[in-house]
């Protein structure tokens, strides 16, 4: 529920801009949430990327004013090692030497699709 219109520096993460997020949550906390019924807002846990850890502190000061609990889901981690989508991409551009890291990060289901469509 986040717009390139209202918070343009969430998509450009490469960008060192201070991304100022209010705009897009003060848009969803008087629009959408009420046409929704929307009194709950889940998030992941950052721990990696600076915009993404912004924005859900930022909810985590806002939300409440508008009696929306926002719920921080904690990150999976493989031993003290956050797993993200990032990490499991570049694991990705050796398959078959990272076979087993990816097998201990992503589902089941996942490493099945995953192996269907990378081994040889």
């Amino acid at each position: 529920m986040i717009s390139s219109v209202t918070f343009p520096g969430y998509f450009n993460k490469n960008s060192m801009i201070c991304c100022d997020c209010e705009a897009d949550l003060e848009i969803f906390c008087r629009y959408i949430a009420p046409a929704l019924n929307i009194y709950y807002r889940f998030a992941g846990e950052e721990p990696n990327d600076i915009v993404t850890a912004n924005y859900n502190i930022t909810m985590s000061r806002i939300l409440p004013g508008y009696n929306i609990k926002f719920v921080e889901i904690p990150r999976l981690k493989h031993g003290n090692i956050a797993i993200s989508a990032s990490s499991v991409r570049g694991l990705l551009d050796n398959f078959n030497e990272n076979k087993t890291k990816i097998r201990e990060v992503v589902p089941e289901v996942t490493y099945n699709y995953l192996c269907k469509k990378y081994e040889v």
